[in-house]
C-alpha cells in the first residue's frame, strides 16, 4: 500500500513497478520500520538485476 501511494502521481514509475511485479522480476522486497523500501529487481533485458532503495 505504501508503494502505490507513493507512485500514484508518477504514471511512468507506476507502470514501470506493475510490469516489474507481474512479471516477477522483483526477487527481494523488504521495508523497514522508517518506511525505507528496498528491492533486488531482475532487468527486464539482460542477464542482471540492481538494487533499488526508495525512501520518503
Amino acid at each position: 500500500m505504501y508503494w502505490s501511494n507513493y507512485v500514484e502521481s508518477h504514471v511512468k514509475l507506476s507502470r514501470k513497478s506493475e510490469a516489474s511485479v507481474e512479471s516477477d522480476r522483483v526477487l527481494k522486497f523488504f521495508m523497514d520500520e522508517l518506511r525505507v523500501i528496498r528491492a533486488s529487481v531482475q532487468a527486464s533485458m539482460k542477464n542482471t538485476s540492481y538494487n533499488v532503495t526508495v525512501s520518503y
